[in-house]
């Protein structure tokens, strides 16, 4: 990946009302953004680049980023608690979010109107979309998860280990739709293989695997570009890269400086599977080579917690 190119972007935030936007060659902040009445939960960019979006308490925010004007482009009416989870569809059409109103809204961008809500019994605390735009996965407080298929407007539970009695706190599927992985509070790690998903199918769910991969929680998982890795990160202080092909340990990203444990709450890969972006609660976010764990950058300028990022490079 050429960190050079200017369609590179990366963007950070948390608890101190600041979105900070970083040139990754050189970690070097060359805009910010207020939030002024709520920390930040979670934020993408819109494919087409031009448009940041975020969510937090209460919040659901539209930022152009290409614009010169550093204040608020939009915040949306009837957002309620906090907004967990936030990205596009169908190519940017359409943006979807979910979290403690117990809903997963879709809205249409051309007029940013919530056009479609499913509910659901109690608080989503995470959720991800399969690459056929059709389905998502979504998981809650008590260690459940379902998947919910726009086409029929019916979720349907999946089956969940006994391990499973806590928060699911990050869902992923990779960009093929074969594999997706989950993770709670209690530092467990659930992978299931998937098939089917296309036309009118629906995605078949069998489960392979569970491994601990932490001892405290684990605040995301994320499956690589290329399918062959999934990076995890917990309140540890550390993010692990495993192979998705039998699950072994690639590298550790940790510090070595003995700064008190720190969250790692985000992760983003880059479009070659070759370094991982993280977003700690030290108030910093880090560029890692994949291979080896080591940090090529430190992006600081944060005051508090950073416990969201987002990233495009393709």
């Amino acid at each position: 990946m050429n960190l050079t190119s200017n369609q590179i972007l990366f963007a950070t935030s948390g608890y101190d009302h600041m979105i900070r936007l970083w040139h990754p060659h050189n970690a070097m902040c060359y805009k910010t953004l207020q939030h002024n009445e709520s920390h930040v939960n979670c934020m993408a960019f819109h494919p087409n680049k031009n448009l940041l979006v975020t969510g937090g308490y209460q919040q659901v925010c539209i930022y152009d980023i290409q614009s010169s004007n550093q204040n608020l482009f939009m915040n949306l009416d009837g957002v309620a608690k906090n907004t967990i989870s936030i990205g596009f569809k169908d190519k940017g059409t359409c943006m979807y979010t979910a979290g403690e109103n117990k809903s997963i809204k879709l809205w249409d961008m051309r007029n940013v109107k919530c056009s479609t809500s499913f509910d659901h019994s109690m608080p989503i605390t995470s959720l991800a979309i399969h690459p056929n735009q059709l389905e998502f996965v979504y998981g809650d407080d008590k260690g459940n998860m379902y998947r919910w298929d726009i086409r029929t407007d019916t979720a349907e539970p999946i089956t969940m280990p006994e391990e499973s009695k806590s928060t699911i706190r990050s869902i992923s599927i990779n960009q093929e739709g074969t594999m997706m992985a989950a993770v709670n509070n209690e530092g467990y790690c659930f992978y299931w293989l998937l098939s089917g998903g296309q036309g009118d199918s629906p995605t078949m769910v069998r489960r392979c695997q569970i491994n601990q991969f932490h001892k405290r929680y684990i605040l995301k998982c994320l499956f690589s570009p290329d399918s062959t890795l999934l990076a995890t990160s917990s309140a540890d202080g550390t993010a692990k890269i495993w192979r998705t092909v039998d699950f072994s340990l690639v590298s550790e990203c940790k510090e070595n400086k003995s700064s008190g444990t720190k969250w790692i709450w985000d992760l983003a890969f880059t479009c070659d599977s070759e370094y991982l972006f993280t977003a700690s609660s030290d108030k910093v976010a880090r560029l890692w080579a994949v291979k080896t764990g080591e940090i090529k950058r430190d992006f600081i300028g944060h005051q508090k917690p950073i416990v969201c990022l987002a990233f495009s490079d393709t």
